[in-house]
């Protein structure tokens, strides 16, 4: 979505969740947010914005008011899902779009158990650190 500056972009995607998310009791909504003057410096910011919500990083966007604390209650629900996916799917991914030094600390807040995809997670991050 484009438009001038505060002209209620946000606030109609905003709005779009919320009301998709009464209607749909277990959609989980991501946002990702491009900034003209930034934009050039990091065409990913709205790529690694979904990844960080995805693994764990929705405090800061919620303090804000951008993300329910419905979303934020199914995006924890969804956080082993993600960091599975993560590890299995996209590896990669880690330390480039997701930070792997925090990912393993955030991952293991919510997760009730500590599976073997969290420790892959742990070996991936340790053998980039190596290199």
């Amino acid at each position: 979505m484009t438009g001038e500056a505060g002209s209620g972009k946000t606030s109609l995607v905003a709005e779009f969740a919320r009301l998709s998310q009464e209607q749909t009791k277990d959609l989980t909504v991501v946002i990702g947010h491009s900034d003209p003057q930034t934009g050039l410096v990091d065409a990913y910011l709205p790529f690694r914005e979904v990844m960080g919500q995805l693994t764990g990083d929705f405090e800061g966007k919620q303090a804000l008011g951008m993300i329910t604390e419905e979303n934020v209650s199914r995006l924890r629900k969804m956080l082993s899902l993600s960091g599975k996916a993560l590890v299995e799917v996209g590896p990669d991914l880690i330390g480039v779009f997701v930070p792997g030094v925090g990912l393993v600390a955030k991952l293991g807040k919510f997760a009730a158990e500590k599976a073997s995809w969290l420790d892959k997670l742990e070996q991936l991050i340790e053998k980039r650190q190596e290199t």
